[in-house]
Protein backbone atom coordinates (compact mmCIF):
# COMPACT_ATOMS: atom_id res chain seq x y z
CA UNK A 1 0.00 0.00 0.00
CA UNK A 2 1.10 3.59 -0.51
CA UNK A 3 1.55 6.29 2.10
CA UNK A 4 -1.69 8.11 2.84
CA UNK A 5 -3.95 5.28 1.68
CA UNK A 6 -6.06 2.52 3.26
CA UNK A 7 -6.26 -1.21 2.61
CA UNK A 8 -8.83 -3.77 3.71
CA UNK A 9 -8.67 -7.51 4.26
CA UNK A 10 -11.16 -10.09 5.47
CA UNK A 11 -10.31 -12.06 8.60
CA UNK A 12 -12.10 -15.38 8.96
CA UNK A 13 -12.42 -17.02 12.38
CA UNK A 14 -13.07 -20.76 12.33
CA UNK A 15 -14.24 -22.79 15.36
CA UNK A 16 -12.44 -26.14 15.34
CA UNK A 17 -14.07 -27.62 18.44
CA UNK A 18 -16.23 -26.80 21.42
CA UNK A 19 -19.07 -24.36 21.82
CA UNK A 20 -19.19 -21.21 19.68
CA UNK A 21 -18.29 -18.10 21.67
CA UNK A 22 -17.85 -14.46 20.86
CA UNK A 23 -14.23 -13.55 20.10
CA UNK A 24 -12.55 -10.14 19.82
CA UNK A 25 -9.96 -9.17 17.23
CA UNK A 26 -6.90 -6.92 17.51
CA UNK A 27 -3.83 -6.06 15.44
CA UNK A 28 -0.26 -5.29 16.53
CA UNK A 29 3.05 -4.52 14.86
CA UNK A 30 1.69 -1.56 12.91
CA UNK A 31 4.19 1.00 11.58
CA UNK A 32 4.22 4.50 13.04
CA UNK A 33 1.56 6.91 11.83
CA UNK A 34 -0.87 4.11 10.96
CA UNK A 35 -3.97 2.57 12.51
CA UNK A 36 -6.04 -0.61 12.30
CA UNK A 37 -9.72 -1.26 12.91
CA UNK A 38 -12.04 -4.26 12.68
CA UNK A 39 -15.66 -4.25 11.57
CA UNK A 40 -17.15 -5.80 13.57
CA UNK A 41 -14.63 -5.69 16.43
CA UNK A 42 -15.90 -9.07 17.65
CA UNK A 43 -17.84 -11.94 16.15
CA UNK A 44 -19.29 -15.35 17.02
CA UNK A 45 -18.88 -18.35 14.70
CA UNK A 46 -22.20 -19.27 13.10
CA UNK A 47 -23.20 -22.73 14.41
CA UNK A 48 -24.09 -24.10 10.98
CA UNK A 49 -20.78 -22.97 9.43
CA UNK A 50 -18.48 -22.71 12.49
CA UNK A 51 -17.04 -19.44 11.09
CA UNK A 52 -17.44 -15.70 11.34
CA UNK A 53 -15.72 -12.86 9.52
CA UNK A 54 -14.53 -9.32 10.23
CA UNK A 55 -13.08 -6.70 7.90
CA UNK A 56 -9.65 -5.37 8.87
CA UNK A 57 -8.88 -1.85 7.65
CA UNK A 58 -5.34 -0.46 7.90
CA UNK A 59 -4.87 3.25 7.23
CA UNK A 60 -1.59 5.11 6.74
CA UNK A 61 -0.66 8.77 6.60
CA UNK A 62 1.78 10.67 4.42
CA UNK A 63 4.31 10.35 7.26
CA UNK A 64 4.07 6.55 7.68
CA UNK A 65 7.56 5.05 7.17
CA UNK A 66 8.12 3.24 3.89
CA UNK A 67 9.19 -0.27 4.85
CA UNK A 68 7.91 -3.77 5.63
CA UNK A 69 6.11 -4.43 8.91
CA UNK A 70 5.05 -7.74 10.39
CA UNK A 71 1.39 -7.41 11.38
CA UNK A 72 -0.08 -9.86 13.92
CA UNK A 73 -3.85 -10.37 14.09
CA UNK A 74 -4.94 -11.88 17.41
CA UNK A 75 -8.28 -13.53 18.08
CA UNK A 76 -9.05 -13.44 21.81
CA UNK A 77 -11.58 -15.83 23.34
CA UNK A 78 -11.99 -18.21 26.23
CA UNK A 79 -9.93 -20.11 26.96
CA UNK A 80 -7.44 -19.73 24.06
CA UNK A 81 -5.98 -16.93 21.95
CA UNK A 82 -4.95 -17.45 18.35
CA UNK A 83 -2.61 -15.29 16.26
CA UNK A 84 -1.91 -15.11 12.54
CA UNK A 85 0.59 -12.82 10.81
CA UNK A 86 1.25 -11.16 7.47
CA UNK A 87 3.65 -8.57 6.05
CA UNK A 88 2.48 -5.03 5.33
CA UNK A 89 4.57 -3.14 2.77
CA UNK A 90 4.25 0.66 2.64
CA UNK A 91 5.62 2.46 -0.43
CA UNK A 92 5.78 6.13 -1.43
CA UNK A 93 2.89 7.35 -3.58
CA UNK A 94 3.73 7.54 -7.28
CA UNK A 95 4.58 10.93 -8.80
CA UNK A 96 1.85 12.93 -10.47
CA UNK A 97 1.15 12.23 -14.13
CA UNK A 98 3.36 14.53 -16.25
CA UNK A 99 1.55 17.64 -17.44
CA UNK A 100 1.55 19.41 -20.78
CA UNK A 101 2.83 16.65 -23.06
CA UNK A 102 3.39 18.36 -26.39
CA UNK A 103 5.12 18.19 -29.77
CA UNK A 104 7.90 20.78 -29.96
CA UNK A 105 8.95 20.20 -33.57
CA UNK A 106 7.85 23.00 -35.90
CA UNK A 107 5.14 22.10 -38.39
CA UNK A 108 4.76 20.90 -41.03
CA UNK A 109 6.70 17.79 -40.01
CA UNK A 110 7.91 15.75 -42.96
CA UNK A 111 8.15 12.01 -43.13
CA UNK A 112 11.68 10.90 -42.42
CA UNK A 113 12.40 13.77 -40.03
CA UNK A 114 12.82 13.79 -36.23
CA UNK A 115 9.81 14.49 -34.02
CA UNK A 116 10.46 15.82 -30.51
CA UNK A 117 8.08 15.42 -27.57
CA UNK A 118 8.40 17.35 -24.29
CA UNK A 119 6.51 17.52 -20.99
CA UNK A 120 6.61 19.33 -17.67
CA UNK A 121 8.61 17.78 -14.84
CA UNK A 122 6.68 15.89 -12.13
CA UNK A 123 7.66 16.56 -8.51
CA UNK A 124 9.39 13.56 -6.98
CA UNK A 125 9.93 11.71 -10.25
CA UNK A 126 13.30 10.00 -10.65
CA UNK A 127 12.75 8.83 -14.22
CA UNK A 128 10.23 8.86 -17.05
CA UNK A 129 8.90 6.19 -19.39
CA UNK A 130 7.57 6.83 -22.90
CA UNK A 131 5.59 4.63 -25.24
CA UNK A 132 5.28 5.52 -28.93
CA UNK A 133 2.30 5.00 -31.21
CA UNK A 134 3.12 4.48 -34.91
CA UNK A 135 0.15 5.30 -37.14
CA UNK A 136 -2.06 4.77 -34.09
CA UNK A 137 -0.59 1.35 -33.21
CA UNK A 138 0.97 1.20 -29.74
CA UNK A 139 4.57 0.05 -29.42
CA UNK A 140 5.60 -3.06 -27.54
CA UNK A 141 7.67 -1.54 -24.75
CA UNK A 142 8.28 1.55 -22.63
CA UNK A 143 11.50 3.46 -23.28
CA UNK A 144 13.30 6.13 -21.25
CA UNK A 145 14.75 9.43 -22.46
CA UNK A 146 18.49 9.94 -22.23
CA UNK A 147 19.21 10.79 -19.46
CA UNK A 148 16.26 9.09 -17.77
CA UNK A 149 15.42 12.32 -15.89
CA UNK A 150 15.09 14.34 -19.12
CA UNK A 151 11.66 15.78 -19.91
CA UNK A 152 11.92 15.38 -23.67
CA UNK A 153 12.53 12.64 -26.18
CA UNK A 154 12.87 12.42 -29.95
CA UNK A 155 11.65 9.89 -32.49
CA UNK A 156 12.98 9.68 -36.05
CA UNK A 157 10.54 8.35 -38.63
CA UNK A 158 11.79 5.92 -41.26
CA UNK A 159 9.82 7.79 -43.91
CA UNK A 160 6.82 5.47 -44.08
CA UNK A 161 4.58 6.76 -41.27
CA UNK A 162 1.68 9.19 -41.44
CA UNK A 163 1.69 9.95 -37.70
CA UNK A 164 3.72 9.36 -34.56
CA UNK A 165 2.26 9.69 -31.07
CA UNK A 166 3.47 9.28 -27.49
CA UNK A 167 2.29 8.84 -23.91
CA UNK A 168 4.46 9.47 -20.83
CA UNK A 169 4.41 8.40 -17.20
CA UNK A 170 6.55 9.55 -14.27
CA UNK A 171 8.17 7.00 -11.95
CA UNK A 172 9.89 6.87 -8.59
CA UNK A 173 11.50 3.63 -7.52
CA UNK A 174 10.72 0.19 -8.92
CA UNK A 175 7.24 -0.27 -10.38
CA UNK A 176 5.99 2.94 -8.77
CA UNK A 177 4.74 5.00 -11.67
CA UNK A 178 1.97 7.48 -12.33
CA UNK A 179 -0.84 6.92 -14.77
CA UNK A 180 0.13 7.65 -18.36
CA UNK A 181 -0.74 10.92 -20.03
CA UNK A 182 -3.28 11.18 -22.79
CA UNK A 183 -1.97 10.37 -26.24
CA UNK A 184 -0.42 13.28 -28.16
CA UNK A 185 0.09 12.75 -31.89
CA UNK A 186 2.05 14.56 -34.60
CA UNK A 187 0.95 14.29 -38.22
CA UNK A 188 3.70 13.59 -40.74
CA UNK A 189 3.47 15.00 -44.26
CA UNK A 190 4.88 13.58 -47.46
CA UNK A 191 7.53 15.85 -49.06
CA UNK A 192 6.18 17.99 -51.91
CA UNK A 193 8.67 19.47 -54.33
CA UNK A 194 7.93 21.51 -57.43
CA UNK A 195 10.39 22.96 -59.94
CA UNK A 196 9.66 25.75 -62.44
CA UNK A 197 12.19 26.15 -65.24
CA UNK A 198 12.50 29.51 -66.98
CA UNK A 199 14.63 30.67 -69.92
CA UNK A 200 15.89 34.17 -70.55
CA UNK A 201 16.91 35.04 -74.14
CA UNK A 202 17.89 38.71 -74.30
CA UNK A 203 18.54 40.19 -77.77
CA UNK A 204 20.61 39.53 -79.66
CA UNK A 205 19.95 35.82 -79.13
CA UNK A 206 23.53 34.86 -78.47
CA UNK A 207 23.14 33.91 -74.83
CA UNK A 208 20.43 31.90 -73.11
CA UNK A 209 20.06 31.87 -69.31
CA UNK A 210 18.15 29.03 -67.66
CA UNK A 211 16.96 29.21 -64.04
CA UNK A 212 14.89 26.98 -61.77
CA UNK A 213 12.55 28.00 -58.96
CA UNK A 214 11.89 25.34 -56.33
CA UNK A 215 8.78 25.27 -54.13
CA UNK A 216 7.34 22.85 -51.58
CA UNK A 217 8.97 20.84 -48.82
CA UNK A 218 11.77 18.30 -48.83
CA UNK A 219 14.47 16.90 -46.58
CA UNK A 220 18.16 17.10 -47.39
CA UNK A 221 20.17 18.81 -50.13
CA UNK A 222 18.54 19.87 -53.40
CA UNK A 223 20.76 19.36 -56.46
CA UNK A 224 20.13 21.12 -59.77
CA UNK A 225 20.95 19.43 -63.07
CA UNK A 226 20.39 21.09 -66.44
CA UNK A 227 20.48 19.21 -69.76
CA UNK A 228 21.08 21.08 -72.99
CA UNK A 229 20.35 19.82 -76.48
CA UNK A 230 22.63 21.83 -78.76
CA UNK A 231 22.79 21.18 -82.51
CA UNK A 232 25.53 23.72 -82.97
CA UNK A 233 28.91 22.31 -82.00
CA UNK A 234 30.22 25.83 -81.43
CA UNK A 235 27.75 26.40 -78.60
CA UNK A 236 29.24 26.33 -75.10
CA UNK A 237 27.41 25.63 -71.84
CA UNK A 238 28.49 26.98 -68.45
CA UNK A 239 26.85 27.06 -65.06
Amino acid sequence: MTQGSSVTNTVTVTKSAGTAESVSLSASGLPNQSSASFSPASCSPVPTENTCTSTLTISTSAQTPTNDSGIAVTVTGSPLNKTTAFTLTVTPPPPLTPANLRVTTATPILRGSAVNFAWDASAGATYYLVKFYRDGVVGDSWVSPDPITATNIGYTDTGSLSSIGAVVKACKGVNNCSAATSLVTAALSAPTLGVTLSLSIPPPATEVTASADVSGTAIGTINYNFWWNCNDSSTTVSG
